[in-house]
């Protein structure tokens, strides 16, 4: 795993970026506060590096529920 995230700095991901890109890869579709709570950072600093991945285009938003 360690690789994996040195290949995705190079491509200009943050470190956080990386773990919740990888986190998302592995368990598949979650809440910002879910993965928040999986990488142990807190869900305010998880919405500033899910927003970035969706700039990046390599997640996409799903809305689940009534919300």
């Amino acid at each position: 795993m360690k690789k994996i995230l040195d290949y995705l700095k190079q491509l200009d991901f943050s470190e956080i970026e990386a773990k919740l890109y990888l986190t998302l890869l592995e368990s598949g579709q979650m809440s910002v506060a879910e993965l928040a709570q999986v990488i142990n950072i807190n869900r305010t600093a998880a919405y500033t590096h899910i927003y970035s991945l969706l700039d990046k285009g390599v997640i996409v938003e799903a809305m689940i529920g009534s919300r």
